[in-house]
């Protein structure tokens, strides 16, 4: 059977086969199949056979997939790359506790992970996250907790942030970035433990610090008490979608929103001067960003992974953005003013760039950083606004309902009304027709038994003629009676 022509049984499963392959081999060169996936070599197989192909290589071929020869070394190759990508992105540790997570923060990878998953166990001797543990690019669950009670000191003066690769821009006269701060190995941060911290009901705080969030709200408010948004705070979070920031919050750190799949939308005050690594690394949701009016310095991979980031305008008071801060935002447009930091970095990564002309500059600001008020009154006239649509669309819809329900019950009970009506006519029709041919045959037979007895023909009433065989002079019929 050639493409096309498969009985509808064999259709189904070539497609859900398909499916699968285009999924772990998304480039459609399909190598080490019978041992990445044990199970879909064993359907081609099956499945070439019934076809009538001479093998499974001529099967996958008609149906636009390429076979690599696997010569030896090149699997082991594919495999070490994966690895050596994911250091890259993470040179300064894990930042995640799962597989699940690793590919939910880099869907481009998502693929090769999972089939590298399968093999693990044949590659490396133990599953891919013993190994992914074992290159400190994922954190086992001992050393997840260790982090938990580890936090750099809080005085408000030192601006050092544990673990930055990056460079940390320092105000000089050109406000260049200037100094970088080394990393503090987690080994020489244990004497310095933070005081117990308060719970204050979903959130952890201590000394002005967010610690973590610990609720599943879809619309989170952070308390006035809060200075700073911790390290990993809002890590995973999968129920988060809308995050108000108070104009009293001056740093957010690293990989604080990070893997927030759901999180839409966030507004970023003026006091924060600084985004730092991947803060929102893998937020594949987020449509809308505002960036205050203070900021001055976008981090290595702060964006990277927003796929729903469509539009973004950058102040220009930011004056450092690093490598993949907007990377893999497939969607983007960055806007800005000419010549300045924004439009180099969107000319240098081949994103869309949009110029705000000067006089437009006011209302560009404005957007920027509008006050943390005015976001939550348009958030409250939105919420409102929905829940009221909502309703009149419900008691749009109920009205509907019940008429279409009443015109229903009119409509069966007028067709049942007829149907009844016209039983009984049939009925009233057919007892009258049945009467008036009983009436009439009775008065037949009263006529006939009159002519009998007057020796005349039952027929017609005419006398006969003839001796033995009587015969009617008008009708002509034997006398039979």
């Amino acid at each position: 059977h050639m493409p096309g022509q498969e009985p509808e049984n064999i259709k189904r499963r070539l497609t859900a086969l398909f499916a699968k392959l285009d999924e772990a081999y998304p480039d459609k060169v399909i190598e080490g199949l019978n041992r990445e996936h044990k199970k879909w070599g064993e359907t081609v197989t099956e499945l070439y056979r019934l076809l009538g192909y001479a093998s499974s290589k001529n099967f996958l071929m008609a149906y636009g997939y390429t076979v690599a020869d696997n010569k030896g070394g090149r699997t082991a190759n594919k495999n070490a790359d994966i690895i050596a990508e994911l250091q890259k992105r993470y040179p300064d540790g894990p930042l995640f506790t799962s597989v699940a997570q690793l590919k939910e923060a880099n869907p481009d990878l998502a693929p090769k992970i999972k089939s590298l998953e399968n093999t693990a166990p044949t590659v490396f001797g133990t599953s891919l996250k013993k190994h992914l543990v074992e290159m400190n690019i994922l954190a086992s669950t001992k050393q997840a907790l260790a982090n938990e009670g580890i936090t750099a000191a809080a005085d408000d003066g030192n601006e050092t942030e544990r673990g930055n690769p990056e460079e940390v821009p320092q105000k000089t006269e050109d406000s260049q970035p200037q100094a970088s701060v080394e990393v503090t190995p987690i080994s020489e941060t244990k004497a310095s433990v933070a005081p117990s911290p308060t719970l204050d009901k979903d959130f952890v705080i201590s000394r002005g610090l967010l610690k973590q969030y610990t609720g599943k709200k879809r619309r989170v408010i952070v308390p006035e008490t809060v200075s700073k948004i911790g390290e990993n705070a809002f890590k995973a979070n999968q129920s988060v979608k809308n995050v108000i920031l108070h104009n009293g919050i001056v740093r957010i750190d690293r990989a604080a929103f990070i893997g927030c799949t759901s999180l839409e939308k966030i507004v970023i005050p003026d006091g924060v001067t600084k985004l730092d690594w991947g803060v929102f690394n893998g937020c594949s949701s987020l449509k809308e960003v505002t960036l205050g009016t203070g900021l001055t310095h976008i981090s290595q991979s702060a964006f990277y992974g927003c796929r729903s980031l469509e539009k973004v305008f950058i102040p220009e008071t930011v004056t450092y953005l690093g490598e993949n801060a907007f990377g893999g935002c497939d969607l983007l447009t960055i806007c800005g003013f000419a010549g300045s930091k924004a439009e180099k970095y969107a000319q240098a990564n081949g994103i869309q760039f949009e110029c705000v002309v000067a006089a437009d500059s006011g209302k560009a600001t404005a957007k920027t950083g509008p006050s943390n008020e005015e976001a939550e009154r348009k958030a409250h006239e939105e919420a409102e606004r929905r829940a009221r649509e909502e309703a009149e669309r419900k008691a749009r819809e109920e009205a509907e309902r019940k008429a279409r329900e009443e015109a229903e019950r009119k409509a069966r009970e007028e067709a049942e009304r007829k149907a009844h009506e016209e039983a009984e006519r049939r009925a009233r029709e057919e007892a009258e027709r049945r009467a008036r041919e009983e009436a009439e045959r009775l008065a037949q037979e009263r006529l006939y038994a009159q002519r009998r007895a007057q020796k005349l023909c039952q027929h017609c009433g005419g006398t006969f003629k003839g001796i033995f065989s009587k015969t009617c002079r008008q009708c002509g019929m034997k006398k039979d009676y």
